[in-house]
């Protein structure tokens, strides 16, 4: 963004706009619809209207980059998904506002999706002008401010919410359509790994939609990755969602994925829930137990137990050598290679990703993500355990505690564990005060105040009737693994 930036600014240096005192020039809010239901999203835009009728000279200024990441800012903690923002190459276009012919500069466009009913409030925005002389000398500063707009935010009919609720907290508020296919050139056998890609678009996906298979389908999933893409046009806040599911499928016969995944969805055009459901269909063919096969029936597939992980940026602080991240999956994944265990693993940070154990190795290319969304993860883990007939299930939840967002409020998460008879053993990694994050260009150590709260990880297994572990060194945590995991695979027996 900072290079965009840099060419953004070298475009307006060479445009002049002009204003006087009848005020022919103005900040506007534009939002493409004045009423919505919870979860729906809406487009905002942001724009300087510059009367064709102005005499005098104004430049944009350097604070510019400053006054948008304002107008972002005061947007957040509002009961909102920021589903994306751009700001937009300034090259002037024609409007017209109230009847009279003006020059616009659209300087921000965003989408919004507000998850609580009442009025939302888009609030007053500032942007401030340099005004010239007819020397180009710099003699004053100008300052405009948009007006609030209000959107009212409906709840869903109630006639519906119980439907929208069933099987997926997720909430999907507008048009969608998906498409889907089976990535495969081949006939396909028992044991085989086949990878199925769908994608769902629409007129603005909020929180984000998940994908899940029903463990009992005769399907063992190895990985779902989840990716957004999101196009924010003129006065629209189009956006998809991408899945790409790894699996192993266990039985012969016809596969028919729509028979096992399907997305629901309010419809506020049709007043109604809709349903989104694949198309793709897979011939297992019966040869019996291929190598792949054989390989996933030595594993004791534990169907109580799931790790969640904290991938975020404050899990790569170097309080642990090289890494707080490093230091635990490491671990991970020596005692996933030294013992017949396979279960899933949620990889958490302000999205969520889900892997098999026996992908650990790829951890060194996940990304730094921003955000740390706990009480989203926590809900992963629930949805795939409930599905589980054991008497005894559990979440093993690894980070720091730091918790920066999320839909998902821990307290609520926790308490959704507890209604499944759900326990989450909390480890916590991390020390307190002052801890290095990285060096300067110079090679001196950066240090950072540090961000580790096990009050939260604390709070979360006191909630669930189960046990806090505070990470010490990698001996005491694989030992911890071994009691854990020893105690699960008894109960699935």
């Amino acid at each position: 963004m900072i290079q965009r930036l840099a060419v953004l600014f070298l475009t307006l240096s060479i445009q002049t706009v002009v204003w006087s005192q009848e005020s022919k020039i103005r900040l506007i809010s534009k939002i493409n619809k004045d009423s919505i239901y919870v979860n729906e999203c809406f487009s905002l835009s942001v724009r300087l209207l510059v009367s064709f009728e102005n005499d005098v000279k104004l430049e944009f200024n350097d604070q510019l980059e400053v006054e948008i990441q304002e107008i972002k800012q005061s947007l957040k903690n509002r009961n909102l998904v920021n589903r994306d923002w751009q700001i937009v190459d300034i090259e002037p276009r024609t409007e017209y506002y109230n009847i009279k012919p003006y020059h616009a500069y659209e300087l921000l466009r965003i989408g919004l999706c507000p998850y609580e009913p009442g009025n939302f409030v888009v609030p007053s925005f500032s942007v401030s002008l340099i005004k010239l002389d007819s020397a180009e000398i710099v003699v004053d500063t100008v300052m405009f401010s948009s007006e609030p707009k209000v959107i009212v935010v409906n709840r869903i009919p109630e006639t519906v919410t119980d439907l929208i609720y069933t099987n997926e907290f997720y909430k999907m508020v507008g048009e969608f359509n998906l498409s889907d296919t089976i990535e495969s050139d081949k006939k396909v056998y028992v044991g085989d790994t086949i990878v199925f890609k769908a994608t769902i678009g629409g007129n603005g996906i909020g929180r984000m939609i998940d994908c899940n298979i029903d463990s009992t389908s005769g399907i063992q999933i190895l990985s779902i990755d989840a990716s957004t893409e999101k196009d924010l046009k003129h006065r629209s806040t189009k956006s998809r969602r991408n899945f790409h599911v790894k699996a192993v499928l266990l039985d012969s016969g016809t596969f028919h994925f729509g028979n096992f995944i399907n997305w629901n969805y309010y419809s506020p055009k049709d007043d109604r829930i809709k349903s989104l459901r694949p198309k793709s269909v897979v011939v297992v063919h019966n040869v019996g137990k291929s190598e792949n096969l054989q390989k996933y029936d030595s594993s004791l597939n534990l169907t109580n137990l799931i790790i969640a992980l904290d991938v975020s940026q404050s899990m790569f602080l170097k309080d642990y050598q090289p890494t707080r991240l490093e230091e635990v999956s490491t671990v991970l994944h020596n005692f996933f290679r030294q013992n017949d265990y396979a279960i899933p693993i949620i990889l958490f940070s302000d999205e969520t990703r889900r892997i098999s154990s026996g992908e650990l190795s790829s951890i060194e290319f996940i990304e730094k993500f921003d955000g740390t969304a706990i009480g989203n993860a926590l809900w992963e883990s629930i949805k795939h355990l409930r599905q589980s007939k054991s008497s005894k299930k559990t979440i093993l939840l690894i980070g720091d505690g730091d918790n920066t967002g999320g839909f998902m409020n821990i307290v609520t998460a926790s308490q959704i564990a507890k209604q499944y008879e759900i326990k989450v053993i909390s480890v916590g990694i991390g020390k307190k005060g002052k801890v290095p994050y990285g060096e300067n260009l110079l090679g001196d150590m950066m240090y950072i105040e540090d961000t580790y709260n096990d009050s939260t990880l604390k709070k979360i297994s006191e909630l669930t009737e189960s046990d806090f572990y505070r990470y010490t060194d990698r001996e005491s945590f694989m030992n911890k693994l071994e009691q854990i995991f020893q105690s699960h695979s008894l109960n699935e027996r």
